[in-house]
């Protein structure tokens, strides 16, 4: 395949860089709004299980809304699925601003939950619209530079969320985040009309039929399964960073925290973009790769688990994010490229809410473990570093039932005529 460079990509194609500059927006604004939300909350309670909540709320609606957002995502016009949950996030961004000042526990969970709802549907949405604004030689480029950029939003969206909470404060950073979710709609409001190809075909989009494709394509649901299986060890990424940052080392506190985040936002985009670089876009080249990846994640969180110094433990989280980073690319591309695509959103829908509950019950368990067993946050790192390698006993196993033939390789996908550029 002949992929353009990503300058190329950007200035060539007005629609894609809509697309992806309403996401560097909304990523952004994420950011604010996860800060702003713990803070909000530790100051109305001490209660770890208060903290848990958030976790809960950022995360269930994601696996709860899959049997509903994908059918929607297949049966309605994607630029305007965008728009409404963008306008919707935003709406919830202003009620969160009351709940904080009224101190509302309640509030302040049932608005985040909403949010993620909202949410749940407008990244299928995003992820099958892709496809159908650029062409089929370039979705390996743009899928890179939408996984590259959540890297960077990583890397310093934190930090930048951090001093927002500290220096304007909470409500402040709650009208931040809704407006990166305007400005994001605004961005999308010039798309042209993506109308799915299930309702184009005039197709059923039921959530059932979506169940009946995956046992038809094994290979599709074998690709369908790598978020999540990385998600298991990205879990434990996400809870011991703050643990590395505060009680591993002798140095320690939020700034060595806010290294190891940009330790592994800058592993992230190095995946994304370097992984796929090698593969050259290739659909075989892009599966072993896959296997790379698990691989690095394993690797990275080995390095983690047996670190003497605070820099050895970025090397680690480095590592294992340019695994999770590439693996992230790698598998939607090649979900984007060989899915049918009348599928995409109800795809991408599952793939989504199993992957990001996996990732919440991870974290989850990798705390009650500690609590519970007593093990170090080194011991939990090489733990769950070891939970990788079933990740890559899987896919060992899918490229050689695919080498052997005992896997049905799904027809490439028919391509999707890119929409006129707005």
């Amino acid at each position: 395949m002949t992929s353009p460079s990503y300058r190329a990509l950007v200035r060539a194609n007005p629609a894609f860089r809509r697309l992806w500059l309403g996401d560097v927006a909304s990523f952004l604004g994420d950011w604010f709004n996860l800060i702003a939300i713990y803070t909000s909350v530790q100051a109305l309670t001490s209660s770890k299980l208060a903290v848990g909540a958030v976790v809960a709320a950022k995360t269930l609606p994601n696996f709860l809304m899959i049997p509903v957002a994908g059918p929607i995502v297949d049966r309605f016009d994607r630029r305007r699925l965008l728009l409404a949950a963008d306008f919707a996030r935003a709406g919830c961004a202003a009620g969160l601003i009351a709940a904080h000042a009224a101190g509302s526990l309640a509030a302040l969970y049932g608005l985040t939950f909403a949010m993620v709802v909202f949410t749940a549907i407008a990244f299928p949405a995003k992820k099958a619209a892709l496809p159908m604004v650029v062409p089929r030689d370039h979705i390996g480029a743009a899928n890179a530079l939408m996984g590259a950029t959540w890297s960077v939003m990583l890397a310093i969206g934190a930090a930048l969320g951090g001093a927002a909470v500290a220096t304007v404060g909470v409500a402040a950073s709650f009208a931040i985040d809704g407006a990166t979710y305007l400005m994001s709609a605004a961005l999308f409001a010039g798309l042209p009309r993506l109308r799915p190809p299930a309702a184009a075909l005039g197709g059923s989009a039921r959530f059932s039929d979506a169940v009946r494709y995956l046992r038809r394509a094994p290979d599709v649901l074998a690709t369908a399964c790598v978020k999540p299986f990385g998600s298991v060890a990205n879990g434990a990424v996400v809870a011991l960073i703050p643990l590395y940052g505060t009680v591993a080392f002798e140095r320690r506190g939020a700034l060595w925290m806010g290294l190891l985040y940009a330790a592994r936002g800058a592993g992230a985009a190095v995946g994304s973009l370097g992984l796929r670089a090698w593969s050259r876009d290739r659909p075989p080249a892009l599966r072993r790769l896959i296997a790379v990846g698990f691989a690095l994640i394993a690797a990275g969180m080995a390095i983690a688990g047996t670190a003497g110094s605070m820099a050895v433990a970025a090397a680690g989280f480095f590592v294992a994010a340019v695994g999770s980073g590439g693996n992230w690319v790698l598998s939607g591309t090649l979900l984007q490229l060989e899915a049918d695509p009348t599928f995409h959103g109800r795809v991408f829908s599952i793939e989504f809410g199993v992957g990001t509950l996996v990732l919440a019950l991870s974290g989850i368990a990798v705390g009650a473990v500690q609590d519970a067993l007593g093990v170090t946050v080194f011991e939990a790192a090489l733990w769950w570093g070891a939970l990788a390698v079933p990740g890559l006993v899987f896919w060992l196993a899918v490229l050689a039932a695919m080498r052997r033939g005992d896997a049905r390789r799904p027809a490439a996908s028919p391509p999707l005529h890119p929409a006129p550029p707005a």
